[in-house]
């Protein structure tokens, strides 16, 4: 499946994105910047963090992490990323499926030619 990113405003950031592209969209919307960072605490544990660079903000420790290999972990952490962004106070942006945001546009642009 195929992801369209829009920020808060509904403007497109990016469309034609796979699961890791929106991911990784939605995670450096507005200066913002992540890792996928082992756990010191659990074997194979991975967890994201997030910092505002503009800020110079220290790196935060998300709510997000999964058991696994690390390619394993990060996959299952974007897709939780794409899943779960909608654009709210924490997330700047959210990810939906290319063709909900095409038929959105469509609607749009027939309502504005009546």
């Amino acid at each position: 499946m195929l992801y369209a990113v829009v920020d808060q405003g509904g403007e497109l950031i990016a469309r034609d994105l796979t699961t890791d592209q929106a991911a990784r969209a939605i995670l450096t919307v507005d200066s913002q910047e992540y890792e996928i960072r082992p756990s010191g605490a659990y074997r194979d544990y991975w967890t994201l963090w997030t910092r505002q660079q503009v800020a110079n903000k220290p790196w935060t420790e998300t709510l997000m992490g999964t058991y696994g290999v690390e390619y394993e972990a990060r996959a299952a952490i974007f897709a939780r990323v794409v899943k779960e962004a909608d654009g709210g106070r924490w997330w700047k942006a959210e990810a939906m499926p290319q063709a909900d945001y095409d038929a959105m546009i469509s609607q749009a642009e027939a309502e504005a030619d009546e």
